[in-house]
């Protein structure tokens, strides 16, 4: 056996200690008492789950989805990462807090020489941030690709309905661009799973219809501003269609554990605002035209195959394949919506960030 083959053997029994410990000082005590609600008032507690989640509010949804955004879990899940080598640092950028995460040290001027970025767009349903449950496979990524984590705190809805939060990742997204990280950027891909799927597609036809809008004028002075493409993009289980389209999938899976039927319902009533999701292509990217389509980057997307979004997800593939754009698509048949965060528990989920990595790295090596 190799030198290099025990260290790997010996990480990653370090990093199944450590998941170990979190899952049993965090997860089997929630675990616990969930299950012990059952137990002793089985009618009542599926009354209560069922009322809850037909109509939830904004409110249920952001504590029951934010309970991974508490400070102790965000706080011990970054040690946890911090002790297996994951540095981190927070900045402002265009006046939106980001965190930095990277397995290489930062360096104090940010150095000279140009590093890849995955610009990270997160989930929550628009409403609430999942960074304890994020951070886990970032770190995976970043480390088996060498590149800087970027992590923006977007606003979230329903106290910013879009387009806040899209236009806050498009000026973060551009200033990373322009240097605001204190390094020269080398290649970019822009990754997002559920809403943050939504936002990074989103963000990608931004930045072509300006590029179109410049063109248009001849290069000549105007509005639009020009910035250059990501050179990827990766999509998880990605919100690409906010309507109320009854797809084969929407209706086979109205009761996925994680995106349910009165949660899908409910965000469509609070992220668009005032705002029309039947025509604008900056809530429900999917229905933007083949000509913006055509110049968008390579795309990875990944779904469950028990997903309400799989038709979503299958729909905009076959377009960009359609269109000449380059990638895959890869459905997990048996996932429901949010798997990158049971990678943990889950051995096809961490097949599924493990195919994120490799092919995270075959875009960075200009594959």
């Amino acid at each position: 056996m190799s030198e290099l083959s025990r260290q790997e053997i010996s990480l990653w029994k370090k990093e199944n200690k450590v998941n170990g410990l979190m899952w049993t000082f965090v997860g089997v005590p929630a675990s616990a008492i969930s299950a012990a609600y059952f137990f002793f008032c089985p009618k009542q507690a599926a009354e209560t789950a069922r009322v809850a989640l037909s109509r939830p509010s904004a409110k249920f949804v952001q504590l029951a989805w934010g309970i991974l955004d508490l400070k102790v879990l965000r706080k011990g899940s970054l040690a946890i990462q911090g002790f297996l080598g994951l540095h981190q640092k927070e900045m402002n950028i265009a006046g939106v807090r980001c965190l930095l995460m990277s397995h290489r040290p930062f360096s104090e001027d940010g150095g000279s020489i140009p590093q890849n970025v995955i610009f990270n767009i997160h989930g929550g349903g628009f409403m609430a941030c999942l960074l304890a449950g994020d951070v886990g496979y970032l770190s995976q990524w970043s480390k088996a690709t060498g590149a800087v984590v970027v992590y923006p705190f977007y606003s979230m809805a329903p106290e910013a309905p879009y387009p806040k939060g899209l236009n806050e990742v498009i000026e973060v997204y551009r200033e990373v661009r322009a240097g605001a990280l204190g390094f020269p950027v080398s290649r970019v891909v822009v990754s997002g799973d559920s809403a943050g799927g939504n936002l990074a597609a989103g963000l990608i036809n931004r930045l072509i219809m300006d590029m179109e809008r410049v063109e248009k004028k001849g290069g000549r002075s105007t509005s639009a501003r020009v910035c250059q493409l990501p050179d990827g993009a990766l999509l998880g289980y990605p919100s690409l269609c906010l309507n109320w389209s009854a797809s084969p999938s929407r209706a086979a899976n109205m009761n996925d554990p994680i995106l349910p039927f009165g949660v899908m319902n409910l965000v469509m009533r609070v992220y668009p605002g005032k705002s029309d999701v039947l025509t604008d292509c900056g809530i429900s990217p999917a229905i933007v035209n083949d000509t913006i389509l055509k110049r968008f980057p390579k795309t990875f997307i990944m779904v469950g195959g028990i997903d309400p979004l799989l038709d979503d997800a299958v729909d905009f593939d076959v377009r960009l394949r359609r269109c000449g754009v380059g990638g895959e698509l890869k459905v997990y048949q048996d996932l429901p919506h949010g798997f990158y965060s049971m990678a943990d528990i889950l051995p096809v989920a961490a097949e599924a960030v493990t195919l994120g990595s490799e092919w995270l790295v075959t875009m960075f090596n200009g594959q």
